[in-house]
């Protein structure tokens, strides 16, 4: 055999060079790094994806539960602690207490069932550490010591505003004046959540007549 064959077999035979080596393996760090980034952006894509389904869920149900609210105002004053006689409806700013709204409702048919608990309710609509949160007490006149359940209805909200239409004239603020109607034919709740999206949702105050 001759020497340039020999040369030739053993040249061959002696493996991948040390440039082949480093090219290989900075071919091999760009497809782990594509990789990579394409795995995080699956998972940012699917959390994205369920934290939106998680907030229209939660938006929906807040809907559902302020329409029934809404649609089920009554007329009926209430007393507050000191035994002054408050509005069935009242909201704006003049309300303290990061309440927005208060109102009266009835047409609680599980209270008509067990007939311990009026049917006739007092809601407050409250902003809470940026929290829409809805306040029932178990007795629409405010007593001492009185109990109440809080409702978290969405979270993440930066303002909350309402206004309020009767015969077509809207207003920001009811309950302080006697010349009007005592209850708005319609209410528009305006939101701003934290990253900045805004939504409006308007709602039928009380059963037509």
């Amino acid at each position: 055999m001759r020497w340039t064959e020999i040369y030739s077999k053993s040249k061959s035979d002696s493996g991948f060079s040390l440039v082949e080596t480093l090219i290989a393996t900075f071919i091999f760090a760009i497809i782990s790094a594509m990789a990579v980034a394409l795995i995080s952006n699956y998972q940012t894509s699917r959390l994205g994806l369920q934290s939106a389904d998680e907030r229209l869920a939660q938006l929906q149900t807040a809907r559902a539960v302020m329409r029934d609210d809404f649609f089920s105002v009554v007329n009926r004053p209430v007393r507050d602690q000191f035994g002054a006689m408050l509005s069935a409806f009242e909201g704006g700013q003049h309300m303290g207490d990061g309440i927005k709204l208060r109102l009266v409702r009835g047409g609680d048919a599980g209270a008509k069932l067990n007939g311990t608990v009026s049917q006739v309710k007092r809601i407050d609509y409250m902003l809470i550490d940026g929290n829409l949160t809805r306040r029932t007490y178990v007795r629409p006149d405010t007593v001492p010591g009185g109990r109440y359940t809080d409702q978290r209805l969405l979270e993440g909200v930066e303002a909350a505003e309402l206004r309020y239409a009767s015969d077509g004239i809207w207003s920001d603020e009811w309950g302080t004046n006697a010349a009007i109607s005592p209850v708005p034919r319609l209410a528009e709740l305006s939101l701003r959540f934290l990253g900045g999206q805004e939504m409006r949702m308007t709602f039928v105050v009380g059963a037509p007549t």
